[in-house]
């Protein structure tokens, strides 16, 4: 039946994941339990997330939603469609990412810089967000 799927799928991730977490801590890795800003994850699936998480070492959540004020993405302007930032909210939540995880984790970069790639990194970002690419509603 599709009740028996569910919660076999369910079950699947739930056990993944505490594949993940148990792999995080045998590696020293705060593992970040992460709500994109979209619908398609229903606020009990969400609870059950945490719960299953909640008072472990090494784990943070970041639930966007609770973040849209600090985002400031436009629902107009900065969607490609219902469930995905274009560039320019990209843009918004790229630095709003940054600043949470300046604040909250403990991370830093292990490696120098490839100035090459990251410059034509941005320069490639800079392109799209002159032109952004807008949602082909005939699709």
């Amino acid at each position: 039946s599709n009740d028996e799927c569910a919660v076999s799928e369910a079950s699947f991730y739930e056990d993944a994941l505490e594949d993940i977490y148990a792999l995080c801590r045998r590696n020293n890795i705060q593992l970040v339990l992460y709500r994109a800003p979209t619908k398609r994850l229903h606020d009990a699936d969400w609870d059950r997330l945490t719960t299953q998480f909640y008072g472990r070492n090494g784990v943070s959540t970041l639930n966007c939603s609770d973040y849209t004020a600090q985002i400031a993405a436009d629902p107009e302007n900065d969607f490609y469609d219902s469930l995905h930032y274009n560039c320019v909210g990209a843009e918004k939540f790229s630095a709003f990412l940054a600043d949470w995880t300046k604040n909250n984790l403990s991370i830093s970069p292990d490696e120098p810089q490839d100035t090459v790639l990251w410059t034509a990194r941005l320069q490639h970002f800079r392109d799209l967000t002159a032109n952004p690419p807008q949602e082909n509603t005939n699709a």
